[in-house]
């Protein structure tokens, strides 16, 4: 039997091994020998043939019958324990087909895969204490619409996932984004090859990969607009910013300087601020932190940038050498970039790009300590799935391509409660909700951060 080859820019496979033994028939054996020698050089084909067999490996997993769950079936199957449950004893049961219609009829099956049902019931007892839907096998994976969009079309541990390069190419959002490659469990793109054949590059300029993504060239030297800060991937953007305006009283000539950095009048340095008042009406002070006037300009403050955009998108919280920086984990951790772009690794401070490498060093009276550890958060090298993330944060339910918290059991076993006190779910998230919370943690033990306010444990 013929070799199946995947051909970029086609949907589907084409049997080369039949159309040779054709043309050897009709014509002469050359054709044959062309494409032997074409198959043997590195080509989207052979990385498709190397996907297949790495498929048709995971396909020869024994499948599972209804029925109780033996320890290796629920392991397969991404279950936890009854033990870890609370309901030690209880059982594990894959119900039939006819007793799953509640997952085959929900919009999690249409949606991603998860139309089959395990339920957790005590021994001889019909009424479950738990019921999951699940994703069993790939067909129902491949029928789902997150296979079509994102490329999650292996179940892997209950779930359908992205498990390799085929997986993304056949996705809607290869096409349309470049996200043609598997890395770890997501599809990115790897090499600017990848986004010059998406949508996004003939209609958005999108050409240029970086930090897994395509994005315009334009986008990365350009700034970020208001309500947006700039990560490694590009701009980060708030969908509802606290609004501006600049001061009355402001000089015309001042007006755009007025509103984005405080300096709303005329003196011998061009549009300075007048008072604090000028600083924390700006742009700036929502955005960086600058809010604090000192000596006729707007300076950072550890207030300013606890409350600013920077602390809320990426976990830039604490003022070090004039700017806002992450110090701690839970900096990273408590961001919005955490729980929607997964930059929740902290990293020490290093360049982000050229002009940070040539910023001028800190003024004196906004002085550094040396002891203080600066850095800022970024993507982990290797993506997590929603079993790493439930341990660390408690984020243990997935929908829509994304690990949210909901419970507030798992929230209080999550790593993240255990030494941070983020312990209560909220918005999808672990967090530091009330004082109980913060006085459970370690934090609380060792450093004195006992009282909870906006979500985080503080001194």
């Amino acid at each position: 039997m013929g070799k199946w080859r995947v051909e970029r820019g086609l949907d589907r496979p084409i049997l080369w091994g039949g159309l040779c033994l054709i043309l050897m028939s009709l014509v002469m054996g050359s054709a044959c020998s062309q494409e032997e020698d074409a198959s043997s050089q590195p080509s989207a084909s052979s990385k498709g043939r190397d996907v297949k067999k790495e498929m048709d490996s995971a396909s020869r997993v024994a499948p599972i019958k209804p029925g109780a769950l033996t320890e290796s079936s629920q392991k397969q199957l991404g279950l936890d324990s009854s033990t870890d449950l609370g309901h030690g004893g209880a059982i594990w049961y894959l119900e039939t087909e006819e007793q799953s219609a509640r997952c085959a009829q929900s919009m999690a099956c249409k949606q991603s895969g998860l139309c089959a049902q395990v339920s957790l019931k005590q021994r001889g007892s019909l009424k479950p204490l738990d019921i999951k839907c699940i994703a069993l096998s790939r067909q129902l994976c491949l029928d789902s619409t997150e296979c079509q969009h994102r490329g999650h079309c292996t179940p892997f541990q209950g779930r359908c996932v992205a498990q390799s390069d085929l997986d993304c190419f056949q996705s809607q959002r290869c096409k349309s984004y470049g996200l043609c490659n598997i890395k770890g469990d997501r599809c990115v793109a790897k090499s600017d090859q990848d986004c010059k054949r998406s949508v996004a590059c003939t209609d958005f300029q999108a050409c240029s990969h970086r930090a897994g993504l395509c994005v315009n060239q334009a986008d990365l030297v350009k700034e970020c607009a208001y309500g947006c800060v700039k990560v490694e991937i590009g701009c980060f953007c708030h969908p509802d910013p606290p609004s501006v305006s600049p001061r009355s009283g402001y000089e015309p000539a001042c007006l755009t300087q007025c509103q984005k950095s405080g300096g709303c009048v005329l003196s011998e340095r061009g549009c300075t601020p007048r008072n604090r008042a000028d600083c924390e009406s700006s742009e700036l002070c929502k955005t960086a932190g600058l809010c604090e006037f000192n000596k006729g300009r707007c300076i950072g403050t550890d207030r300013g940038c606890a409350t600013s955009l920077q602390c809320s998108l990426a976990g830039l919280c604490s003022l070090h050498a004039g700017r806002c920086v992450a110090t701690l984990e839970d900096d990273c951790l408590s961001s919005r970039g955490c729980a929607e772009q997964e930059m929740c690794q902290f990293k020490s401070d290093l360049p982000l790009s050229g002009e940070r490498a040539h910023s001028k060093p800190a003024p004196v009276d906004q002085g550094v300590n040396p002891e203080v550890r600066s850095g800022y958060c970024v993507r982990a090298k290797q993506p997590t799935d929603c079993q790493d993330k439930c341990r660390r944060l408690g984020q243990c339910e997935e929908f829509d391509g994304a690990c949210l918290a909901i419970s507030t059991a798992r929230c209080r076993a999550s790593e993240i409660c255990k030494k941070y006190g983020h312990c209560t779910p909220k918005n999808g998230r672990c967090i530091a909700k009330w004082a109980s919370d913060c006085q459970r943690s370690l934090n609380c033990k060792q450093i004195g951060r006992c009282t909870a306010k906006n979500g985080r444990c503080m001194k």
